[in-house]
């Protein structure tokens, strides 16, 4: 039975786009959970009219504990669908979810005994792993499987995490301290990648630390080697605007610096994008050399993508390095590729 009271321990943004297939599991799991926590939850479904089902899913679920459950329709913007939640979550302390992604043993209770017992200002981020069978039975998984911290030394030791390592697909955060501070996600990134880390160095900027918890999700994402390479495309048009909005951030305060964050991988990236504009704004012909350089690992690329997809179920073809390279020309060709 639902409180009557229009207060909740917890809110839970899901920002939602055609997704139906996992919301039963999201709710069954989170249900499952609170029967022994007891606690008055809602949950808000953010979407943008791309689905009738979800309306019908809602409307007859039965939760079993005190969940209360609702969609609110917008344009189709997952930042802009994020701070909406998040101004109209009825709790203080909330908790941001994907679509696609389902809460794994304590999920609730990790994010909430964090949300109790952690100082002012602090953002946490948990764990985010795919499914035992997909990572098994993949090599393709296996590379991709907890990408976000694969270059965080500090992951294990639950301390503090890089900006280029939270992901809002399993985070917590109190509602007053981000309004009181004017934090909400940057609705400038509009297609994959970058607006977590935004969110996270804004923090920063504001006073916030960034926490790592063991709150787990299983990410259910069938994305194909293709579509990924896609992503990491966006990703790197994301990471020239964000590098662009934060290169003063970057130069003044020492803190803020790649090299000091301890994530190789991103350091790279960023001395990459540096002397990409550096060749842009001073030896512009350059990159026409640079455009050619790429036409030529193109076969390379695609016979590798072959192979990768040919061998994804025998694990003795898994080598980390394939899946770093073929990423790394993905990254070249998106930013030599084509002149701008």
């Amino acid at each position: 039975m639902i409180k009557t009271n229009q207060t909740y321990d917890l809110s839970i943004i899901i920002p939602f786009y055609k997704r139906d297939v996992f919301v039963l599991d999201i709710l069954n799991e989170l249900d499952k959970e609170n029967t022994y926590l007891d606690l008055n939850i809602e949950i808000i479904f953010i979407d943008s009219n791309s689905s009738i089902n979800l309306d019908k899913i809602i409307k007859s679920y039965m939760p079993t504990s005190e969940l209360s459950i609702k969609k609110i329709d917008t344009f189709n913007s997952a930042s802009y669908k994020r701070n909406l939640g998040i101004k109209k979550a009825r709790s203080n302390n909330i908790i941001s979810l994907d679509d696609d992604c389902i809460p794994g043993e304590n999920f609730i209770n990790v994010h909430y005994k964090s949300l109790k017992k952690n100082d002012a200002n602090v953002i946490c981020s948990g764990v985010v792993r795919f499914s035992e069978t997909l990572y098994q039975n993949s090599n393709y998984y296996k590379y991709r499987n907890e990408r976000h911290r694969i270059y965080d030394n500090v992951y294990h030791q639950k301390s503090d995490m890089s900006f280029y390592n939270i992901v809002t697909m399993n985070m917590s955060f109190k509602k007053n301290e981000l309004i009181d501070k004017n934090l909400l996600f940057d609705e400038d990134y509009t297609f994959y990648g970058l607006e977590d880390n935004q969110f996270g160095l804004d923090g920063i900027k504001k006073g916030f630390k960034l926490k790592t918890c063991l709150a787990p999700i299983i990410h259910r994402e069938d994305t194909s080697i293709d579509k990924f390479l896609v992503k990491i495309q966006n990703f790197t048009e994301n990471f020239l605007k964000f590098y662009k909005k934060n290169i003063d951030s970057f130069l003044k305060n020492e803190s803020l610096k790649v090299s000091n964050q301890n994530i190789d991988g991103i350091t790279y990236l960023h001395s990459l994008v540096k002397l990409y504009f550096f060749i842009f704004e001073k030896h512009r012909y350059l990159l026409y050399v640079l455009k050619l350089v790429t036409f030529f690992l193109t076969p390379f690329y695609l016979a590798l993508k072959l192979f990768l997809k040919k061998t994804d179920s025998k694990e003795i073809f898994y080598f980390f390095f394939l899946y770093k390279f073929l990423t790394i020309v993905t990254i070249l060709k998106t930013l030599f590729g084509r002149i701008r």
